[in-house]
């Protein structure tokens, strides 16, 4: 598992402008990366070790700007997962996709459809709230967003911090 990974991270560094200036990398070592974790994705023991690795291509896919391939397999994954928790967090991901493309009434509705599952996890439900309150203020919908921020500043037990974008 470490020789892979080091394999992984050494073949393409990437910041944050190489991940959305993709015409700037080398295809070549993209490719050998997708193919070890296709192949990984493919030779899963098991539902979870099948998920992590998806969860895996799909963020090598947003590195890499392929944006369609994350998004099919994360609506695949849905479709046929009998897992609530695991399907509440392909919504958060397929969420944050749409909230990169500031498409944020697609992100709310998949935020809200996996927060309606009631994740277990924590760090999900946080992650949900959040970036629902997120949306709801970049949709101008300030009054909803900030009681959704403030409720979750509460229920972590931290003072609400409300915040409005003026325009």
């Amino acid at each position: 598992m470490v020789s892979w990974y080091c394999a992984c991270s050494m073949a393409l560094s990437m910041s944050s402008t190489d991940k959305k200036n993709v015409s700037q990398a080398s295809s070549e070592p993209s490719q050998d990366t997708e193919g070890l974790l296709l192949d990984r994705l493919k030779n899963s023991k098991s539902e979870d070790d099948y998920f992590r690795w998806m969860l895996f291509v799909v963020g090598f896919y947003r590195g890499i700007n392929k944006i369609e391939s994350a998004t099919s397999l994360l609506e695949g994954y849905i479709q046929m997962s009998k897992n609530p928790e695991q399907s509440a967090h392909c919504h958060l991901a397929l969420g944050q996709i749409a909230t990169d493309e500031q498409h944020f009434e697609v992100a709310l509705k998949h935020f809200k459809t996996a927060l309606k599952m009631n994740p277990e996890q924590k760090k999900i439900a946080y992650v949900l709230q959040n970036n629902t309150a997120y949306c709801l203020n970049m949709l101008q919908n300030y009054t909803e967003g900030n009681a959704i921020a403030a409720w979750r500043s509460i229920s972590i037990g931290r003072a609400p911090v409300v915040t409005a974008i003026l325009v």
